[in-house]
């Protein structure tokens, strides 16, 4: 199963329900060295991809990272009980206490290091999303009121801004109870 990394306040704005949107850049780096040169065209015979060509004749067939109805867990900061803090990801047990930011028990210090989300094993994930549509888009800001509440509200401003005018995958996405997910 993929991560998806994502800050803090976007972690938390899709637990509320509030953001079911992200963006992403992954895969379109040459495409967006010159964005200006290059067109989005739709095209029915690339299975899961999408088609661009540019002003002088160049065509490139890119893939997003994550695909329709495709079960995603979200990378975040977390930890485990201080006596684990010795062990590589892949060595803590399945079955240890994980500790996440805001979690009331931490005020009891049994926590241990806070560890980088690149490192969270899917089998510790709180957070699955499910994949409801990708599309390719180029990013002009100002977004909409709705779009940027999709996005989980003012928070996303400063990242949205850093991208602006690229090409981009847009993700729409649902929560998925921790329950309906099978590993």
């Amino acid at each position: 199963m993929k991560g998806i990394l994502m800050k803090p306040w976007k972690v938390k704005a899709t637990a509320d329900g509030i953001a079911t949107v992200t963006r992403r850049l992954a895969g379109l780096k040459e495409i967006n060295q010159e964005p200006d040169k290059w067109k989005y065209r739709p095209t029915a015979n690339i299975p899961r991809g999408f088609f661009f060509m540019s002003d002088d004749g160049l065509k490139r067939t890119v893939h997003p990272r994550y695909q329709v109805d495709e079960l995603v867990y979200m990378k975040e900061v977390w930890a485990v009980d201080r006596i684990y803090d010795h062990l590589k990801p892949r060595d803590i047990p399945i079955d240890v206490r994980r500790y996440f930011p805001g979690d009331p028990l931490l005020r009891y210090g049994h926590a241990g290091k806070w560890r980088s989300p690149l490192f969270l094993p899917a089998e510790f994930a709180r957070h699955f999303i499910r994949i409801k549509d990708v599309r390719a888009e180029r990013l002009e800001n100002p977004l909409s009121v709705e779009e940027l509440m999709l996005e989980g509200g003012a928070e996303a401003i400063p990242l949205l801004m850093k991208i602006d005018g690229l090409w981009l995958w847009r993700y729409e996405y649902n929560l998925v109870n921790q329950e309906e997910v099978v590993l």
